[in-house]
Formats: structure tokens, C-alpha cells, sequence
């Protein structure tokens, strides 16, 4: 495949090497949201043209792998700035929603203690008496939803929820299923059954003090409505 490099000079050989160079370097210094991105600038500095067809993986999938990534960027660069910029993608190009779910609680930081430890999730902000209200939310680092706990300090509201009011998560991998399922019950979610018996299958219903009712479903949720 590179038996070109044999009739080239050795200013052409140096000439090579240096724009391999250049385009390593600016891979290798990528910052920001350029981190997880397509990079077929350094791919053209070979000789070979680019594959006609790449496989890109369905969205779930792939949310999985880029939070995946995120996590292991403060695994291996813990001392890193953080950025809060939005990725400029130009004009009509999709972006991805951000989720929040807003429950009101009895205790807000009981919930604060008992979600962070049962899910493994952490505080992504909180607020004190904002126009009457104290309030955190929690998610995992890099995903597009999280929760926020809210109380109210002068009429405080009743949770209301009810045996159906769910927030499932999927975990595929069997022993990670398992290990978070305990780490639920350790920070002292209450096992239940399931008033629909479609989650006792693969899954296992948590419930907090409040009523509020976590799914654990052991499974890949790939968008298909026979899967659920």
C-alpha cells in the first residue's frame, strides 16, 4: 500500500512527514467539542481515498458510547477545564434536547443522598430559595436528562405519584444491572412489585419514600415499539 514512499526524494519524504506531523499534532489538540469529532482532514493525508461507507451506529448506541467517552475524559483528565460553549454546527443542523424531570419532595436532602447514591449520579446545580423554592438537580455527567428535586418553603406540595408515574432506565450489561439494583437498595430504596408486570421481567421497581418509582430494566431499548 506504501510502496510510493519508495520513488519519492528526500525532500518529498520530509515533506510527507511533516504533514503527517501537522495533522497528528491537530488531531492530538483538538479541545472542546472537536474532541468527538469526525476528523477526515487527518484521514486525507493518506494517499488511499476515504472508505465510501462508514458504520455509524443507531442512536442509542452511540449517546451510550459519546457519554461513555465523556465519563472516561474526567477519568483521564481529571485536572482539565471544564467548557460550558455549545457545539456550533451551522444553520439547520440538529440538536440534541436536553430532558429534565421536576418532582417536588418532602425532603429534599434525603432525595439528594438517596438518588446520588442509588443511581450514582451527581449534583449538577441546586438553588435556595429562588422566588420561595429550594431546589437540586442530579444526573450522570455528559447525559442529556437529569432530575430535579424541588421543595417549596412556604406551602409545601405533596408528592402525588402513582404506581405508573415510572422513570426506567436500561442497563444492558447484566452485572452492571446488578451491582446498580443493590447499590438502590443499600441507599434505601424500597424493592417493589411492579403494577405493571411487564417490568418484573427483565427489571427490577424501586421506590423512594415519596412514591416516586424508579425501573431498572435489565435490557437494550433500541426504539422498536414491539421492544418497549
Amino acid at each position: 500500500m506504501d510502496d510510493d514512499l519508495g520513488s519519492l526524494s528526500r525532500e518529498q519524504l520530509i515533506d510527507e512527514a511533516r504533514r503527517l506531523r501537522a495533522g497528528v499534532r491537530a488531531h492530538r489538540d483538538a479541545t472542546g467539542h472537536d474532541l468527538c469529532w469526525h476528523h477526515p482532514d487527518l484521514w486525507r493525508l493518506l494517499p488511499e481515498p476515504l472508505a465510501p461507507a462508514l458504520a455509524v451506529p443507531a442512536w442509542p448506541q452511540f449517546l451510550r458510547g459519546c457519554i461513555r467517552y465523556r465519563q472516561s475524559l474526567d477519568e483521564q483528565l481529571p485536572g482539565s477545564p471544564r467548557t460550558t460553549g455549545e457545539f456550533e454546527a451551522g444553520p439547520g443542523a440538529a440538536r440534541v434536547e436536553q430532558l429534565r424531570i421536576a418532582r417536588p419532595v418532602s425532603d429534599l436532602d434525603r432525595a439528594r443522598a438517596m438518588y446520588g447514591a442509588g443511581l450514582g449520579w451527581r449534583v449538577l446545580g441546586a438553588f435556595a430559595d429562588h422566588q420561595g423554592f429550594d431546589g437540586v438537580m442530579l444526573g450522570a455527567a455528559g447525559a442529556p436528562y437529569h432530575l430535579e428535586f424541588t421543595i417549596r418553603r412556604a406551602h409545601p406540595m405533596a408528592p402525588r405519584p402513582t404506581g405508573e408515574d415510572l422513570m426506567v432506565l436500561y442497563l444492558p450489561d447484566s452485572e452492571a444491572w446488578a451491582r446498580r439494583c443493590q447499590a438502590m437498595r443499600d441507599a434505601g430504596f424500597r424493592e417493589v412489585p411492579s403494577l405493571n408486570p411487564y417490568w418484573d421481567v427483565r427489571g427490577r421497581t424501586f421506590e423512594d419514600p415519596d412514591g416516586y418509582r424508579v425501573v431498572l430494566e435489565c435490557a437494550d431499548w433500541v426504539g422498536a415499539p414491539a421492544a418497549r
